[in-house]
C-alpha cells in the first residue's frame, strides 16, 4: 500500500489544481456562447443597416476577431486535455 497512497495523493493534488481550471473553463463556455449571440445579434444589425462599407469594414474586423478569440479559446481547451 504506501505506493498508491502516494498516487492518491498525487491525483488528489492534480485534482485541486484542475478543478478551478475547469470550473474557468465552463465559465469560459457559457461566456462564449454569450459572446457568439451578441455578435450574431450585432451581425444581424450590421445586415439591416447595409450601410456601406465602413459597416462592411467593422464586420470583417469582428469576425476576424471572433475567429482569434475562437482559435484561443479551441486552444485553451486542448490545453486542459
Amino acid at each position: 500500500g504506501n505506493h498508491n497512497d502516494e498516487n492518491s495523493v498525487v491525483v488528489h493534488e492534480i485534482e485541486s489544481i484542475y478543478a478551478p481550471l475547469r470550473q474557468q473553463v465552463n465559465e469560459s463556455v457559457s461566456k462564449q456562447e454569450q459572446l457568439v449571440e451578441n455578435i450574431r445579434h450585432a451581425n444581424q444589425q450590421f445586415q439591416n443597416e447595409k450601410q456601406g462599407n465602413a459597416s462592411s469594414e467593422m464586420r470583417e474586423e469582428i469576425l476576424k476577431n471572433l475567429a482569434r478569440a475562437y482559435d484561443a479559446f479551441q486552444e485553451l481547451l486542448n490545453n486542459l486535455k
